[in-house]
């Protein structure tokens, strides 16, 4: 932005900003959390996914989004009439409750 408005009128102050961060695909973090919604889902050719939009986790180090989103499963996330499968559930909650028992290990 500052580029564009040179020489002009306008000035630009950054009050605030969260850095983006980057966590490798091949980290103990990113590693266990696949591996785990792999053999709870069956889904062995499942990859993680870059999202751009901003999330809590930019505000902790070595700290990823992990929503697990099942193979069969629409993504509405963040869209209007957003909802979650109740039927659902206890598949998200095997898959968080190994996650967690793995990385606290």
């Amino acid at each position: 932005m500052k580029k564009v408005l040179e020489g002009t009128e306008i000035e630009i102050e950054m009050l605030d900003c969260i850095e983006g961060i980057h966590i490798e695909k091949n980290s103990f973090l990113v590693e266990t959390l696949m591996q785990v919604y792999r053999e709870v889902t069956g889904d062995i050719k499942a990859q993680p996914e870059v999202d751009g939009g901003c999330t809590y986790a930019r505000t902790m180090k070595n700290c990823v989004a992990f929503g697990a989103l099942l193979p069969e499963q629409e993504n509405v996330m963040h869209e209007r009439n957003e909802y979650l499968e109740v039927s659902k559930i206890e598949t998200w909650l095997k898959i968080y409750l190994e996650a967690i028992y793995r990385l606290a290990k």
